[in-house]
């Protein structure tokens, strides 16, 4: 299964709370900007979802393909949300 490691940086705290709320329904939240999104959703509406709600001159707004056979580091000993697995 494919899935997509979403990162942001939004200027405007407006944005930056729609965007949050927009990625939260869509997929689980890593970091306060990080999440990860499951490609059985449809990745091309979320990208146009981004696209709409984004300043496109001030945002970025970056979504990175991986793949559950890709390896994953952890360094601190953290609390992982239930469902991620890191290898």
């Amino acid at each position: 299964m494919k899935q997509f490691l979403v990162s942001y940086d939004i200027c405007e705290p407006r944005r930056l709370q729609r965007i949050h709320k927009l990625l939260k329904a869509w997929g689980i939240p890593l970091q306060k900007s990080v999440f990860i999104v499951d490609s059985s959703r449809d990745i091309v509406q979320l990208k146009q979802l981004l696209l709409e709600t984004m300043d496109q001159s001030e945002d970025d707004i970056r979504l990175y393909p991986i793949f559950t056979e890709s390896l994953v580091w952890e360094w601190e000993d953290k609390s992982i949300l239930e469902g991620i697995l890191l290898c």
